[in-house]
């Protein structure tokens, strides 16, 4: 006798068609110590985690089904978070140049298109502004170590700056002149200015001076000063 498989109901049916194709359900919404991360279960087991603004953005919450793409796009989200939050904390702690920024998430492994856009994102918010930036390196290098101008032009180049901001910058900077900034990079160093009354101590302070960035015409003023 030929026996024929069980009808099966449009109940069974559904339970057979979730086991063979489980469609991922949100079980369990878990907020972490810190308080801006959700941890986000599916069908009882841990997924993933994203930023609490990510998760209200995004309308999560119980029961709620999530397809495979819903997923990917979360996960790809939560790690540009993830990123810009470090960038973020990086950029704050002093003012940084557009290259400077670019050299960090280099290191990162972020590269070209996703560069550029945590870059215009800082941008936006005010966090990479190269003018502002030079300006801000200009007065440090004056005022704590009493560099020559042409040494701070060499260090904006290296960090990227344009040499149109450069000279501007340059131009527009108060304070000390290179000779003063020479004097008083003398009397760090020796506790007073030497007087440079035989060729030995002159050549001392040429060579010195000239190892801190000085120019010529500048060292040759101060020596003249020192007599």
């Amino acid at each position: 006798m030929l026996l024929l498989p069980e009808k099966l109901s449009p109940k069974s049916l559904a339970k057979t068609t979730t086991k063979s194709n489980p469609v991922p359900q949100i079980t369990r919404l878990v907020q972490q110590r810190n308080k801006n991360r959700v941890n986000v279960y599916l069908d009882g087991k841990f997924a993933f985690s994203v930023t609490l603004e990510s998760a209200l953005e995004n309308n999560l919450k119980l029961e709620k089904i999530l397809s495979q793409e819903e997923m990917e796009k979360l996960r790809g989200k939560d790690f540009d978070d993830k990123i810009f939050s470090r960038l973020t904390s990086f950029a704050v702690r002093r003012p940084h140049s557009k290259k400077e920024i670019e050299i960090w998430l280099h290191r990162k492994g972020i590269q070209n298109e996703e560069k550029e856009k945590f870059i215009n994102r800082l941008i936006e918010i005010g966090l990479i502004n190269d003018e502002e930036f030079a300006k801000w390196w200009a007065d440090q290098r004056v005022t704590f170590r009493a560099k020559p101008a042409k040494m701070i032009k060499m260090e904006l180049r290296a960090k990227g700056v344009e040499d149109e901001i450069i000279t501007r910058t340059l131009e527009e900077q108060e304070g000390p002149t290179d000779e003063e900034r020479a004097q008083r990079v003398l009397t760090k160093k020796y506790g007073k200015i030497p007087k440079a009354q035989d060729m030995k101590e002159k050549k001392r302070i040429y060579d010195f001076l000239l190892r801190r960035g000085f120019s010529y015409e500048t060292i040759k003023k101060v020596l003249a000063q020192n007599l």
